[in-house]
């Protein structure tokens, strides 16, 4: 899914897209976290009644923004089955405050199991020693590492 907040050479949207994170930032209480102001965001949309009015004055993307509300649901339905979530929270995801759905442990495993995911490749990187070998009677023989050079 593209960035729900409009983008483009347009001064004019830039400064209402960056007026909006702003306001999002400071009403919220988000911080300067990306994902946070795109939740807050999303929120607001989503509890606003003329969703396709408050995405023009906010500078946001509508398509975008029903892009994500198909991709929450499947997310939700993932977790409902998963176990994760009960069958009613899992259901309740348009217009609830981020974070609402998945409370308590059920919560932080979640969010342990996201980052995990999306950080593995870079959390550590093994590089191996290249495979030596010594010569014996019957032929080459791969000898072991030292655990100094992993």
């Amino acid at each position: 899914v593209r960035s729900p907040f409009r983008g483009g050479s347009d001064l004019q949207v830039r400064e209402l897209v960056n007026a909006t994170k702003r306001r999002l930032q400071t009403e919220g209480k988000c911080g300067r976290s990306d994902h946070a102001i795109l939740a807050m965001a999303y929120h607001e949309w989503s509890i606003s009644g003329r969703k396709r009015d408050f995405a023009a004055r906010n500078g946001l993307n509508h398509q975008a923004l029903e892009e994500m509300t198909q991709l929450r649901r499947q997310f939700s339905d993932a977790l409902q089955s998963s176990g994760f979530t009960t069958t009613s929270s899992a259901r309740n995801t348009g217009g609830a405050r981020p974070g609402d759905q998945l409370q308590g442990i059920a919560l932080w495993r979640v969010v342990r199991a996201v980052v995990a995911a999306a950080l593995y490749p870079n959390v550590i990187k093994v590089v191996r020693p290249t495979q030596r070998y010594h010569q014996t009677a019957s032929g080459a023989v791969a000898t072991d590492g030292e655990a100094k050079e992993l």
